[in-house]
């Protein structure tokens, strides 16, 4: 198998989507934060915000911000993290 390498501007690019990410956003998080929108409606976004935090231990600024992400990029995975939740 060939080894993929990276061009300096790939890896520079690379870094700075890692800053950007939820680099330690777990499999346990997203099903928290999915269980949470069944229960509440996805409109609710304060209360999922609030309590996604309580049980996963993040600041709600932070699950607000990946609140704002999934909704506004979640078609570009075509719901592939969604699989296997259940």
């Amino acid at each position: 198998m060939e080894q993929l390498v990276l061009s300096n501007s790939e890896k520079e690019e690379r870094d700075r989507l890692s800053e950007v990410a939820f680099p330690d956003w777990t499999r346990k998080d997203l099903r928290c934060f999915v269980a949470t929108m069944e229960r509440l409606g996805r409109q609710d976004k304060n209360t999922i915000v609030h309590e996604v935090s309580l049980e996963s231990g993040k600041p709600e600024d932070y699950v607000a911000r990946y609140y704002d992400v999934f909704w506004n990029r979640y078609m570009v995975c075509a719901l592939s993290p969604m699989k296997g939740l259940g």
